[in-house]
Order: C-alpha cells, then structure tokens, then sequence
C-alpha cells in the first residue's frame, strides 16, 4: 500500500496492516513529511518488535516487517 504516512498510520494504529515495508536510503533530504506515527511507549519493553527480513537494494535497505508477529 502506498498512502503516505497519514494513511499507513492509521492503519498501523488500527491493528490493520499485515506487512509493512521501509527503505533507508543514504540521502539526505533535510525537513519532510512524517512517515509512520504511532502511539509511544513509556519502555522499550513495550514496543512492538515484529520479525522482519532485510534486502539491500544497492546502497539503500528495505526492511520488511511481519506486523502479525509482533
């Protein structure tokens, strides 16, 4: 899903998303939007740390999360 991160985070927050995929790119682009926005934890116990998968992508990594595992 591509929705920007108003969309993937309301997803995120509503228990609705299966797989979440990130890419890290070393560019630096300065002030932008905000992609993901979730709830903060007061520890870091209880974050959620789903299983996921790396792949590199030439210089840049996509990440992929398994969001039922978390």
């Amino acid at each position: 899903m591509e929705g920007g991160g108003i969309t993937v985070s309301r997803f995120f927050t509503a228990g609705a998303l299966d797989r979440l995929h990130l890419v890290v790119a070393p560019v630096l682009i300065g002030n932008g939007r905000r992609g993901l926005q979730a709830t903060a934890h007061a520890v870091m116990a209880d974050c959620p740390r789903p299983k996921v998968r790396t792949l590199a992508l030439g210089p840049d990594m996509l990440w992929d999360l398994d969001l039922r595992s978390s």
